[in-house]
């Protein structure tokens, strides 16, 4: 490793003292934002879609306006790390990392699968439910907003999985 270039495994060096105190590494701070990441927006995505079913105070079109300015802070957050595990796979040779595990490559496959469940079953569940004759009248999810959802769901889902795709399931190079 070359003088000065950070050590993403060692725990970054707080404080004004020369003591190195608990910290958390680099390879950590990744996996904790794509976890957190994708966290909030598997709550979130679930939280919206419902809201108005359960009388909070907003219609569908505003729950899906909000929710259009919340997840594109938390994708960008997501495909950056996707990125950055594409551009890792890139600069190493293939035997380095088809066995060696990359620490946020788990939460990036696995993520954007449960999240698109999550997301794909409330909104049919809601879709259905109010629109219903067991629904009390006027909270029908109008279909305009039940395929906007759907489209961000699956925008969700073609970024956080798109770049990785081209990972795990490469097409044949120049040289074969």
């Amino acid at each position: 490793m070359a003088d000065g270039a950070i050590n993403p495994d060692m725990p970054v060096e707080t404080g004004a003292t020369s003591q190195k105190q608990p910290g958390m590494t680099i390879a950590q701070a990744r996996t904790f934002i794509v976890t957190v990441s994708l966290w909030c927006t598997g709550i979130l995505i679930p939280f919206f879609i419902l809201a108005p079913v359960f009388y909070y105070p907003m219609t569908y079109s505003e729950s899906s306006d909000v929710l259009k300015i919340i997840i594109p802070i938390f994708l960008g957050n997501i495909s950056a790390a996707a990125a950055y595990v594409r551009y890792f796979v890139i600069s190493s040779s293939k035997s380095e990392y088809d066995e060696q595990p990359i620490g946020v490559l788990n939460y990036l496959i696995k993520g954007p699968f449960i999240i698109f469940f999550l997301g794909i079953s409330t909104l049919i569940i809601s879709y259905g439910w109010t629109n219903s004759i067991y629904a009390p009248k006027g909270i029908g999810m109008p279909w305009e907003i039940f395929t906007g959802w759907i489209s961000i769901i699956l925008s969700i889902f073609t970024v956080t999985t798109g770049i990785l795709i081209t990972i795990i399931f490469p097409g044949r190079s120049s040289d074969e």
